[in-house]
Protein backbone atom coordinates (compact mmCIF):
# COMPACT_ATOMS: atom_id res chain seq x y z
CA UNK A 1 0.00 0.00 0.00
CA UNK A 2 1.58 3.77 -0.60
CA UNK A 3 2.65 5.66 2.19
CA UNK A 4 -0.56 8.07 2.87
CA UNK A 5 2.23 10.94 3.52
CA UNK A 6 3.16 10.43 0.09
CA UNK A 7 -0.60 10.28 -1.42
CA UNK A 8 -1.38 13.76 1.03
CA UNK A 9 2.20 15.45 -0.26
CA UNK A 10 1.24 14.76 -3.76
CA UNK A 11 -2.58 16.01 -3.48
CA UNK A 12 -1.61 19.53 -2.01
CA UNK A 13 1.38 20.20 -4.73
CA UNK A 14 -1.67 19.57 -7.07
CA UNK A 15 -3.89 21.80 -5.74
CA UNK A 16 -1.24 24.37 -4.70
CA UNK A 17 -0.35 24.68 -8.76
CA UNK A 18 -4.10 24.70 -9.58
CA UNK A 19 -4.12 27.63 -7.46
CA UNK A 20 -1.12 29.46 -8.65
CA UNK A 21 -2.57 28.92 -12.16
CA UNK A 22 -6.13 30.19 -11.53
CA UNK A 23 -4.64 33.30 -9.47
CA UNK A 24 -2.06 34.05 -12.21
CA UNK A 25 -4.98 33.78 -14.68
CA UNK A 26 -7.44 36.31 -12.96
CA UNK A 27 -4.40 38.77 -13.12
CA UNK A 28 -3.49 38.16 -16.52
CA UNK A 29 -4.21 42.32 -18.45
CA UNK A 30 -7.82 42.33 -20.10
CA UNK A 31 -9.41 44.61 -22.38
CA UNK A 32 -10.82 46.49 -20.21
CA UNK A 33 -7.59 47.43 -18.11
CA UNK A 34 -5.93 49.47 -20.08
CA UNK A 35 -9.30 51.91 -21.01
CA UNK A 36 -10.28 51.84 -17.95
CA UNK A 37 -7.67 53.42 -16.71
CA UNK A 38 -7.55 56.14 -19.61
CA UNK A 39 -11.25 56.53 -19.91
CA UNK A 40 -11.37 57.03 -15.63
CA UNK A 41 -14.12 54.00 -15.62
CA UNK A 42 -14.37 52.44 -12.49
CA UNK A 43 -13.19 48.98 -13.15
CA UNK A 44 -13.68 45.90 -10.90
CA UNK A 45 -11.69 42.66 -11.25
CA UNK A 46 -12.70 38.80 -10.63
CA UNK A 47 -16.78 39.78 -9.78
CA UNK A 48 -19.34 37.48 -8.96
CA UNK A 49 -20.80 36.02 -12.20
CA UNK A 50 -24.32 37.10 -10.50
CA UNK A 51 -23.27 40.85 -11.46
CA UNK A 52 -24.65 40.26 -15.10
CA UNK A 53 -28.03 39.27 -13.34
CA UNK A 54 -29.88 41.83 -14.76
CA UNK A 55 -29.03 41.09 -18.22
CA UNK A 56 -30.08 37.46 -17.80
CA UNK A 57 -31.26 35.54 -19.91
CA UNK A 58 -28.17 36.46 -22.36
CA UNK A 59 -30.10 35.61 -25.81
CA UNK A 60 -26.20 36.00 -27.62
CA UNK A 61 -23.83 34.22 -25.55
CA UNK A 62 -24.03 30.45 -24.38
CA UNK A 63 -24.22 30.16 -19.96
CA UNK A 64 -21.50 32.50 -18.50
CA UNK A 65 -19.71 31.14 -15.77
CA UNK A 66 -17.46 33.71 -14.65
CA UNK A 67 -17.14 37.74 -14.90
CA UNK A 68 -12.97 38.74 -15.27
CA UNK A 69 -14.22 42.48 -15.34
CA UNK A 70 -16.74 44.78 -14.65
CA UNK A 71 -16.79 48.65 -15.85
CA UNK A 72 -19.94 50.61 -15.30
CA UNK A 73 -21.00 54.30 -15.83
CA UNK A 74 -21.95 56.67 -18.96
CA UNK A 75 -20.34 57.47 -21.97
CA UNK A 76 -21.05 61.19 -23.26
CA UNK A 77 -19.72 62.45 -26.69
CA UNK A 78 -21.46 65.87 -28.05
CA UNK A 79 -24.46 63.62 -29.38
CA UNK A 80 -25.71 61.27 -26.58
CA UNK A 81 -24.65 60.20 -22.98
CA UNK A 82 -25.15 56.22 -22.91
CA UNK A 83 -25.17 53.91 -19.67
CA UNK A 84 -22.83 51.39 -20.19
CA UNK A 85 -21.59 47.93 -18.62
CA UNK A 86 -18.48 46.53 -20.17
CA UNK A 87 -17.30 43.33 -18.97
CA UNK A 88 -15.10 40.59 -20.07
CA UNK A 89 -16.74 36.95 -19.30
CA UNK A 90 -15.66 33.35 -19.92
CA UNK A 91 -18.13 31.30 -21.13
CA UNK A 92 -19.34 27.69 -21.53
CA UNK A 93 -18.20 24.60 -19.78
CA UNK A 94 -14.99 24.02 -18.91
CA UNK A 95 -13.71 22.28 -21.66
CA UNK A 96 -14.57 24.83 -24.10
CA UNK A 97 -14.61 27.74 -22.16
CA UNK A 98 -13.49 31.04 -23.85
CA UNK A 99 -13.48 34.40 -23.11
CA UNK A 100 -15.70 37.43 -24.64
CA UNK A 101 -16.05 40.90 -24.21
CA UNK A 102 -19.62 41.99 -23.44
CA UNK A 103 -20.81 45.70 -23.68
CA UNK A 104 -24.43 46.54 -22.64
CA UNK A 105 -25.41 50.11 -23.52
CA UNK A 106 -29.06 52.05 -23.08
CA UNK A 107 -31.16 51.82 -25.92
CA UNK A 108 -34.60 52.67 -27.13
CA UNK A 109 -37.63 51.57 -25.18
CA UNK A 110 -39.61 50.76 -28.28
CA UNK A 111 -37.00 48.40 -30.09
CA UNK A 112 -38.47 45.10 -30.86
CA UNK A 113 -36.92 41.82 -29.17
CA UNK A 114 -33.99 39.95 -31.80
CA UNK A 115 -30.43 39.02 -32.02
CA UNK A 116 -27.86 38.91 -35.06
CA UNK A 117 -25.37 35.72 -34.52
CA UNK A 118 -22.60 35.01 -37.09
CA UNK A 119 -24.08 33.01 -39.52
CA UNK A 120 -22.07 30.18 -38.54
CA UNK A 121 -22.52 29.81 -34.65
CA UNK A 122 -24.56 27.46 -33.12
CA UNK A 123 -23.66 27.88 -29.59
CA UNK A 124 -26.76 30.80 -28.28
CA UNK A 125 -29.45 29.40 -26.24
CA UNK A 126 -32.15 27.90 -28.51
CA UNK A 127 -34.95 27.46 -25.95
CA UNK A 128 -35.45 30.95 -25.65
CA UNK A 129 -38.18 31.44 -29.20
CA UNK A 130 -35.94 33.38 -31.39
CA UNK A 131 -36.58 32.11 -35.04
CA UNK A 132 -34.57 33.30 -38.17
CA UNK A 133 -36.47 36.04 -40.19
CA UNK A 134 -35.57 37.31 -43.90
CA UNK A 135 -32.99 40.63 -43.36
CA UNK A 136 -32.57 42.56 -46.47
CA UNK A 137 -29.21 44.77 -45.94
CA UNK A 138 -27.38 42.31 -43.10
CA UNK A 139 -23.83 41.17 -44.50
CA UNK A 140 -23.79 37.21 -45.72
CA UNK A 141 -21.68 36.76 -42.22
CA UNK A 142 -24.72 37.47 -39.87
CA UNK A 143 -27.86 35.90 -39.85
CA UNK A 144 -30.45 37.57 -37.74
CA UNK A 145 -33.67 36.00 -35.72
CA UNK A 146 -36.53 37.56 -33.72
CA UNK A 147 -40.39 36.64 -32.73
CA UNK A 148 -41.81 38.30 -36.01
CA UNK A 149 -40.75 39.72 -38.83
CA UNK A 150 -38.90 42.75 -38.93
CA UNK A 151 -39.19 46.29 -40.63
CA UNK A 152 -37.00 46.81 -43.37
CA UNK A 153 -35.27 49.62 -42.43
CA UNK A 154 -34.29 48.02 -39.21
CA UNK A 155 -32.39 45.40 -40.90
CA UNK A 156 -30.28 47.75 -42.96
CA UNK A 157 -29.38 49.85 -40.45
CA UNK A 158 -28.21 47.13 -38.58
CA UNK A 159 -26.76 45.87 -41.38
CA UNK A 160 -24.78 48.94 -42.28
CA UNK A 161 -23.19 49.66 -38.81
CA UNK A 162 -21.71 45.68 -39.42
CA UNK A 163 -20.81 46.35 -42.35
CA UNK A 164 -18.75 49.34 -40.96
CA UNK A 165 -17.46 48.01 -37.87
CA UNK A 166 -15.87 45.08 -39.54
CA UNK A 167 -14.51 42.41 -36.86
CA UNK A 168 -14.47 39.52 -39.50
CA UNK A 169 -18.45 38.96 -38.60
CA UNK A 170 -17.74 37.91 -35.31
CA UNK A 171 -20.06 40.46 -33.27
CA UNK A 172 -23.27 39.44 -31.73
CA UNK A 173 -25.92 41.90 -31.20
CA UNK A 174 -28.77 41.53 -28.99
CA UNK A 175 -31.68 44.39 -28.49
CA UNK A 176 -34.40 44.57 -26.04
CA UNK A 177 -36.42 47.24 -24.58
CA UNK A 178 -34.12 49.94 -23.38
CA UNK A 179 -31.50 47.88 -23.63
CA UNK A 180 -28.48 47.17 -26.48
CA UNK A 181 -25.89 44.01 -25.83
CA UNK A 182 -23.06 43.32 -28.26
CA UNK A 183 -20.10 40.50 -27.80
CA UNK A 184 -17.08 39.87 -29.84
CA UNK A 185 -14.36 37.03 -28.64
CA UNK A 186 -12.02 38.44 -26.32
CA UNK A 187 -8.54 40.17 -27.91
CA UNK A 188 -5.65 40.16 -25.62
CA UNK A 189 -4.10 43.26 -25.45
CA UNK A 190 -7.17 44.74 -27.17
CA UNK A 191 -9.78 47.46 -27.04
CA UNK A 192 -12.95 48.05 -26.20
CA UNK A 193 -13.74 51.20 -28.53
CA UNK A 194 -14.70 49.47 -31.84
CA UNK A 195 -17.46 47.54 -29.83
CA UNK A 196 -18.44 50.96 -28.09
CA UNK A 197 -18.66 52.61 -31.33
CA UNK A 198 -20.63 50.18 -32.64
CA UNK A 199 -23.01 50.28 -29.65
CA UNK A 200 -22.95 54.01 -30.14
CA UNK A 201 -24.14 54.17 -33.61
CA UNK A 202 -26.86 51.39 -33.28
CA UNK A 203 -27.93 53.29 -30.05
CA UNK A 204 -28.04 57.16 -32.13
CA UNK A 205 -29.36 55.45 -35.38
CA UNK A 206 -32.23 53.13 -33.28
CA UNK A 207 -33.49 56.77 -31.82
CA UNK A 208 -34.19 58.21 -35.17
CA UNK A 209 -36.03 55.05 -36.63
CA UNK A 210 -38.06 54.40 -33.84
CA UNK A 211 -38.88 58.05 -33.46
CA UNK A 212 -39.78 59.67 -29.73
CA UNK A 213 -40.46 57.25 -27.19
CA UNK A 214 -44.20 55.93 -26.62
CA UNK A 215 -45.35 58.02 -23.81
CA UNK A 216 -46.54 55.75 -20.52
CA UNK A 217 -49.99 55.51 -19.64
CA UNK A 218 -51.57 57.96 -16.79
CA UNK A 219 -52.54 56.58 -13.61
CA UNK A 220 -56.28 55.07 -13.74
CA UNK A 221 -58.50 57.86 -11.55
CA UNK A 222 -61.56 57.63 -10.14
CA UNK A 223 -64.47 59.26 -11.36
CA UNK A 224 -64.67 62.73 -9.53
CA UNK A 225 -61.10 63.23 -9.03
CA UNK A 226 -57.83 61.20 -7.93
CA UNK A 227 -57.34 57.82 -6.34
CA UNK A 228 -57.23 57.94 -2.96
CA UNK A 229 -56.04 54.68 -1.77
CA UNK A 230 -52.83 54.96 -4.90
CA UNK A 231 -50.18 52.38 -4.09
CA UNK A 232 -52.04 51.07 -0.68
CA UNK A 233 -51.60 46.80 -0.52
CA UNK A 234 -54.74 44.91 -1.37
CA UNK A 235 -54.78 44.16 2.75
CA UNK A 236 -54.90 47.85 3.19
CA UNK A 237 -58.14 49.00 0.75
CA UNK A 238 -56.05 49.77 -2.28
CA UNK A 239 -55.12 46.87 -5.13
CA UNK A 240 -51.19 47.49 -4.98
CA UNK A 241 -51.15 50.08 -7.76
CA UNK A 242 -53.88 51.83 -8.46
CA UNK A 243 -56.21 51.41 -5.16
CA UNK A 244 -59.27 50.84 -7.90
CA UNK A 245 -61.66 48.44 -7.00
Amino acid sequence: MADPVLWTLAGTTAATVLFLLERRAKLRPTALDAWAATHHFPLQRDVPAHALSSLEPLALLPTVMAVERLAQGTLRSDQLAMSTTLSVCVVGGERQARRFLLGAFGGHPDMPALRVLPASVRDAPSHLGFVEMPAAGLPDAYRIESFQPLRTDLTQALGAALRDAGGDGSYRIELRSGRILIAAPHQPGGSPDALIALGARLSEQLFTLLGPPAEAPEPNQKAGGSCKTSGLPPQLGGCGSCGCG
